[in-house]
């Protein structure tokens, strides 16, 4: 009897689920499309900055949120980058949390759209977006088969 592969078997780790291998492509679609936004349309993300953070600085937060986005896109997409990048992502989506919760309370539009509910959904999502990033900063980065 050949043990060789059975105990080859026996170590190989499970299968990830579809969700698993496309989680990360998907979140580092979502953040490519923010990231891009930040940095062609950083006027439009004006009025979510909070008064009290920096308001001198206001736009160069807003275009270093659109890097930071493409860096943990890019992140993402690279397997030896992923963990660090989705734990960027975990510290990114609770430092803009002030910004969802800002403009809920203020009702401050989104894209132009005065809906009170809109702004709360963007709050109440952050704590789903952590979660997600949280759970690929947790899963181990697989190796490439040969």
């Amino acid at each position: 009897m050949n043990t060789s592969s059975s105990t080859a078997i026996a170590h190989r780790p499970p299968r990830r689920s579809r969700w698993e291998a496309l989680s990360p492509v998907v979140l580092a679609a979502m953040m490519l499309i923010a990231g891009v936004a930040h940095l062609l349309w950083p006027r439009a993300y004006l009025p979510a900055m909070p008064p009290w953070l920096l308001p001198q600085h206001h736009l160069l937060i807003i275009h270093v949120t659109g890097v930071l986005e493409l860096l943990a896109a890019a992140g993402l997409m690279t397997r030896r980058l992923r963990r660090p990048a989705a734990w960027g992502l975990v510290a990114f989506f609770i430092a803009v949390s002030p910004a969802n919760i800002h403009m809920a309370i203020h009702r401050v539009p989104l894209g132009g759209m005065d809906w009170p509910w809109l702004l709360w959904l963007r709050v109440a999502l952050q704590l789903p977006l952590i979660g997600w990033a949280w759970t690929i900063a947790r899963r181990p980065v697989r190796r490439n088969r040969r």
